[in-house]
């Protein structure tokens, strides 16, 4: 697997996998104790943010070299924003080191990088026009290497209140049309992060928006993350008379 995070550090990545392999949130556990060690340093009291904190130096040590001996390849992105430059690390990435999926995080990012630097392509100073050029060379390199690319993307500014759980369709993704022509499949997630249960807060509606396999689209899944082990979990679920989504609690 191939993993290309534009808007997060190598590192930041390799403990988000670590969490799933330790069942831990092991970024919340070393950002608490980086910045208790700091206020420490200024005589302050340390601050509970309530992050059980049963992560061992050793535990971290060893999951990591476990991670460093599988075919996970990160892509060190600072710096390198030209398009011909990413398409040439994707490639490698499927060819030479014969990687079968690549995750783009996110293409919105990337066209904004694009934005600010010498165009190697066309497109200009147009975020739909690169991102064309984007999903173009994109699909491209799907039809010649056989690699899956899983292209992360934003959502347009509109009167919608996506924090707090409206239904997303094809048109709301951000930049440009072929986001919803060109892939084989267009998956949604859905959140009310701002509701007052803590249940619906961390709970996430996965909608299937195109799939050009079979056909079929509608609501595949609703997702809960667990804080205390960083992890996702499926909940069952049930569609009311209204449409509405209704979770079933008691696994929670």
């Amino acid at each position: 697997m191939g993993a290309i995070m534009l808007e997060e550090s190598p590192q930041e990545t390799i403990d988000d996998i670590i969490s799933l392999m330790l069942n831990k949130p092991v970024r919340a556990i070393r950002a608490k104790k980086m910045m208790n060690k700091l206020r420490e340093e200024l005589g302050k009291a340390p601050i509970d943010i309530s992050v059980i904190d049963d992560l061992t130096d050793e535990e971290y040590a060893k999951a990591r070299k476990h991670l460093e001996a599988t075919n996970l390849y990160i892509y060190d992105h600072l710096g390198n924003n030209g398009l011909q430059n990413l398409c040439a690390r994707i490639e490698f990435m499927a060819v030479s080191l014969g990687v079968d999926v690549i995750v783009l995080d996110h293409i919105t990012a990337a066209a904004a990088g694009l934005l600010t630097t010498d165009n190697d392509f066309d497109g200009g100073s147009s975020e739909r026009l690169l991102i064309d050029n984007i999903m173009k060379e994109l699909r491209g390199l799907v039809s010649r290497t056989g690699v899956r690319i899983d292209v992360v993307s934003q959502l347009k500014k509109t009167q919608k209140a996506y924090e707090e759980g409206d239904r997303i369709t094809l048109q709301d993704l951000r930049g440009s049309g072929s986001l919803a022509s060109v892939p084989n499949t267009v998956i949604a997630l859905e959140r009310d992060r701002q509701n007052p249960d803590p249940r619906i807060a961390n709970t996430t509606i996965v909608r299937v928006l195109k799939n050009r396999l079979t056909g079929k689209s509608g609501i595949a899944s609703c997702l809960f993350y667990d804080h205390g082990t960083g992890r996702m979990r499926e909940l069952d679920f049930g569609i009311d008379d209204e449409g509405n989504v209704v979770n079933d609690w008691d696994a929670v």
